[in-house]
């Protein structure tokens, strides 16, 4: 198991899976009079071969299977939103299969990955598909929002302000590539353009072109998700903040 970085995947988490011990199924001597091929000690006979793969295929996909729920924990420990999973098709089928149900994490599949390549190349050849997997993410995220009844939600900077303020928001949506303009306080305070919160006055707020850094702040000092979005996502909510909210 690794973790990815744009730089590089570093090594997380290893487990061998111990070799099956090959046996030749000979059967009753009887069964082998002398001189008959495959009779010799030590020889093998295709099908005997086929067999043992076979069950040592069926062993190991077992054994993937039950390594499920460790890697789930491992992913929710390292706060993962995606599980990219590359290799044999039959083998990580084996491993989605094991995995819980209901697992916060999304499944990304790869094709097959040479070892040999450094990490560094390794992490270029998964960037695209991480990349993919959280756009679809924050999309559907961002539909979520959309759809929403009731205060489930918050969409503007007023509401999603009050939302952060009362320590509401869940997952905070922000533009990544406009500038949320806004005004903020000494003592923490922030508010929309020409608004002034309760509590304190015009002359205890001053203009804030990077009023977003101050959101993402209060966000996670709240324990909330942070969320950038790209322009196609941000122009689905008309290039505004918004938030998934906790009650």
């Amino acid at each position: 198991v690794f973790e990815w970085t744009p730089a590089a995947l570093a090594d997380v988490w290893s487990e061998t899976f111990p070799e099956l011990e090959q046996r030749d199924l000979l059967g009753p001597a009887h069964a082998h009079p002398r001189g008959v091929p495959g009779a010799a000690p030590g020889s093998k006979s295709g099908k005997q071969r086929d067999l043992f793969e076979s069950r040592a295929r069926d062993a190991l996909e077992r054994l993937l299977a039950a390594s499920g729920q460790r890697i789930v924990k491992l992913a929710t420990g390292h706060d993962w939103p995606e599980l990219a999973l590359a290799g044999d098709n039959r083998l990580v089928s084996a491993l989605v299969r094991g995995l819980p149900s209901g697992a916060s994490v999304d499944i990304v599949p790869l094709p097959r990955i040479e070892q040999w390549r450094s990490p560094g190349e390794l992490a270029a050849l998964v960037a695209p598909a991480i990349a993919d997997a959280r756009e679809q993410r924050t999309t559907r995220l961002v539909r979520r929002v959309l759809e929403a009844a009731g205060g489930s939600c918050s969409r503007g900077l007023r509401e999603t302000l009050a939302a952060l303020a009362d320590r509401r928001v869940d997952t905070l949506l922000v533009p990544g590539d406009r500038p949320i303009v806004g005004r903020s306080g000494a003592a923490g305070s922030l508010a929309a353009p020409g608004d002034v919160p309760p509590g304190q006055t015009a002359a205890g707020l001053v203009d804030d072109p990077m009023l977003a850094d101050a959101m993402i702040a209060q966000a996670l000092a709240a324990r909330a998700a942070v969320v950038v979005l790209s322009q196609e996502c941000a122009r689905m909510l008309d290039d505004d903040v918004a938030a998934l909210l906790r009650y």
